[in-house]
């Protein structure tokens, strides 16, 4: 099975990609921030995220997340969600810098990233691989939400094995 998936184990730093120091934040991220626990010990974030959190959510992502979510039985307040760019005429324009900085505000120490689109933002020099750390923060990167939904519950379950290492 090692063979199959990247291991998290291995520990690679990404040379080029730092959170900034300090970001202001605009209206539209304070708002999105309020929907997020106090103090997650991970974020969830996905290209599309921005989209349902400001009001343009799709459900079927939503009950697809809601659902990983929920089989992973992590404590109520574990999971917050930090998108990596807000929609601005029908489209998301990404924001590293405000994504960074929310993360670093919640505290979280672990970013799964569904998908790599999400992950190319926060850490462009992430070359492809499932696991990447970015100063104190890991980011562990899965399929995206549309990869995962045609899945048989089996074969999602394989991906989510890998957050089962995660410490809480």
């Amino acid at each position: 099975m090692e063979y199959l998936l990247p291991s998290v184990s291995h520990e690679t730093s990404a040379k080029d990609s730092q959170p900034p120091e300090k970001v202001s934040f605009s209206d539209e991220w304070k708002s999105v921030l309020s929907k997020s626990p106090k103090s997650p010990k991970v974020v969830w974030t996905y290209f599309e995220l921005g989209f349902d959190l400001c009001g343009q959510a799709d459900p079927q992502r939503g009950k697809l997340l809601r659902s990983l979510i929920a089989h992973l039985r992590w404590p109520k307040g574990s999971s917050g969600f930090v998108p990596v760019g807000l929609p601005d005429q029908g489209v998301i324009v990404p924001d590293a810098s405000s994504s960074w900085a929310a993360i670093d505000r919640l505290g979280a120490h672990t970013v799964v990233s569904l998908g790599t689109d999400a992950v190319d933002i926060l850490c462009p020099d992430h070359e492809g691989r499932g696991y990447v750390s970015v100063g104190d923060v890991s980011i562990l990167v899965l399929p995206s939400l549309s990869e995962l939904g045609p899945m048989l519950p089996h074969e999602r379950l394989i991906h989510l094995d890998r957050l089962s290492e995660i410490r809480l």
